[in-house]
């Protein structure tokens, strides 16, 4: 009884070592430069999909709007994220409307979104700005500052340029 007792405990303990070699070995091939450029391309891939699946072409350019858009895959919250930026200027009134949204590419979840809209000789006037990161309470803002703020841990280049 002994032997097979010691036989079971060998070959568990030699299963949870392969396990955790396994996992180490994952976790290297995971974060190594070639993988997370084969994810950055993917995400890439995808986001250029979504935005020319929303109806926007290659250049961005419709009715007087402009819209552009960037991808980063964030290796520490697991997700393709990716920025869309549209910026519409009204020839009647001079007024410009911009909007900056972040969400996954992939699953086409919105996570962030910043509205805001300017007339000559008035202040800026900010109508949506808010973070919901899944499991997270949403978070406001009021300025653009404050979107650079909520958006540059998740996506570094989705800060506002003004």
């Amino acid at each position: 009884m002994r032997r097979i007792a010691l036989i079971t405990l060998g070959a568990g303990f030699l299963i949870g070592l392969a396990t955790v070699a396994g996992v180490l070995y994952l976790e290297h091939e995971l974060s190594s430069p070639g993988f997370m450029a084969f994810l950055q391309r993917g995400c890439a891939k995808e986001a250029k999909r979504v935005f020319l699946h929303a109806g926007w072409p290659p250049d961005g350019v419709v009715n007087g709007s402009v819209a552009h858009y960037s991808s980063h895959y964030n290796a520490h919250v697991g997700r393709c994220l990716m920025l869309v930026a549209i910026t519409t200027n009204d020839p009647r009134d001079k007024e410009t409307r911009k909007s900056y949204t972040v969400g996954d590419a992939y699953e086409q979840v919105t996570y962030a979104q910043y509205f805001e809209t300017a007339l000559p000789g008035f202040a800026t006037s900010v109508l949506r700005c808010d973070l919901t990161v899944p499991k997270e309470k949403p978070v406001l803002c009021h300025t653009a500052k404050e979107w650079n703020l909520l958006v540059k841990p998740y996506f570094d280049t989705g800060a506002l340029t003004h």
